[in-house]
């Protein structure tokens, strides 16, 4: 179904919307996916902590089904879904309980493909440092 995505998984398959993907991380040969808490209640129901889905497909597999419009390749490690970022600091991004560390070099990408409401300056340049212009 567009939109969608049957993970494979230890027990089979499980469907996962695209919209309740917040972030994906490599683990070796798998890639640990993070939920949003409501897909997380459905496929885990009666766990209460916050846990991802290891899937067993690598991300690079995972990566070719992401729309690049939602997610953004943050390493060769993580993708994140640019809809779940909640609060963005010096060094992590936060998406629900889980942070991500943004790496130098995609720290001025990642902020270009955000909507960033700049004070004075200081927001974007204490995240990614001065701005030049060519």
């Amino acid at each position: 179904m567009p939109g969608e995505l049957m993970l494979p998984f230890k027990n089979g398959l499980v469907r996962v919307a695209l919209a309740d993907i917040c972030a994906l991380e490599a683990a070796g040969n798998y890639t640990s996916v993070y939920l949003t808490a409501a897909a997380q209640h459905r496929i885990f129901p009666g766990v209460s902590t916050e846990k991802s889905l290891l899937v067993t497909a690598n991300i690079g597999l995972l990566g070719r089904y992401l729309p690049p419009h939602t997610f953004h390749k943050l390493s060769r490690s993580a993708f994140i879904n640019l809809n779940c970022i909640e609060r963005i600091e010096q060094q992590p991004v936060y998406m629900g309980r889980q942070q991500f560390s943004i790496p130098e070099s995609g720290k001025r990408t990642l902020m270009a493909r955000l909507t960033v409401i700049h004070s004075r300056y200081a927001t974007f340049s204490r995240l990614v440092g001065p701005l030049t212009v060519p």
